[in-house]
């Protein structure tokens, strides 16, 4: 339980690829697959898809781009309040199995048979979906693996909030990058010691040029001495500027 917690954290922060971390999900269960997902409820497209387990890259494929918008189970999924989990045994019996295209032309060819899905997170725009999944020679989820779940819901629906959040800001600084990038005047973005952080495009021309500065090992220098001193200079005088207090 620590070490799912402690991956799922680092999973919403970037430091560890979700698939780790819903892999260890998986295993616990003894799961065919476990998929973490959000849907574009004004579209009803996906998001993002995060699988592990034992579907093929093309079956995943294939589910995010037509698959998910036949799932029977999708519908009853969200019409569900989030924490709420959904089994589809409960609802779907082997009659209708036998008959359900999503089911004999997609996921029982690619060897899935069960779900248990719960909603994490809704707002008007997305909601974020964990489905736990059994084979075909499975049985559906049992109450002990149920249990084990529903204690990691309260840390999965925080981490999913640090995952938009961060998410966002990374979006947010990309765009910024775009926008400094479609500008024809040199940017670059250097620290107190010199080492480059960021350069636009025109920036990294003029660095390519070399007629008045350059970057060596990862730092800015002029090409000239006496202009590389009064960089010095004018950087030290920027920095005393920031720490002044106001």
């Amino acid at each position: 339980m620590d070490t799912a917690i402690t991956q799922i954290y680092s999973a919403a922060a970037g430091r560890l690829p979700w698939e780790v971390a819903l892999e260890t999900l998986r295993m616990q269960v003894s799961g065919w697959a476990v998929q973490l997902c959000a849907l574009d409820k004004r579209h009803g497209s996906m998001l993002f898809s995060h699988m592990v387990g034992s579907v093929r890259p093309d079956d995943h494929l294939a589910y995010l781009r037509t698959g998910h918008r036949i799932d029977p189970r999708m519908p009853l999924l969200l019409r569900h309040e989030p924490g709420h989990w959904m089994h589809c045994h409960q609802h779907f019996d082997a009659a209708h199995v036998a008959t359900d295209p999503f089911y004999q032309d997609y996921l029982i060819p690619a060897g899935g048979r069960w779900v248990s899905g719960i909603k994490l997170v809704e707002d008007d725009d997305i909601a974020v979906l964990l489905g736990v999944h059994r084979g075909f020679d499975q049985e559906p989820l049992e109450a002990a693996a149920l249990d084990w779940l529903n204690c990691l819901r309260p840390h999965s629906i925080e981490a999913i909030a640090i995952y938009r959040h961060l998410s966002a800001e990374h979006q947010a600084l990309h765009a910024g990058q775009l926008i400094l990038n479609a500008m024809h005047q040199p940017v670059l973005l250097v620290d107190a010691k010199r080492r480059l952080r960021f350069t636009n495009a025109a920036g990294r021309d003029a660095l390519n040029a070399r007629s008045a500065l350059q970057e060596f090992d990862g730092r800015l220098l002029c090409m000239q001495a006496g202009d590389d001193a009064a960089l010095i200079k004018a950087l030290n005088t920027l920095v005393v500027l920031t720490l002044r207090p106001a």
